[in-house]
């Protein structure tokens, strides 16, 4: 199966390992890592002490 996200590519198994691991989360911690990335993509920072 193609995937438009990977460039028309196969999906790396990595990616599909990393959709197991975050359909395995609550929605709390979902939300407290998406956040982290936002404030990382934001620039600033990761909270490290999570």
């Amino acid at each position: 199966m193609r995937f438009r996200f990977c460039g028309d590519l196969d999906c790396p198994d990595w990616v599909l390992a990393e959709i197991t691991t975050l359909a395995k989360m609550s929605s709390v911690k979902m939300k407290l890592l998406c956040v982290q990335v936002l404030k990382d993509l934001l620039g600033e920072g990761i909270d490290v002490s999570l």
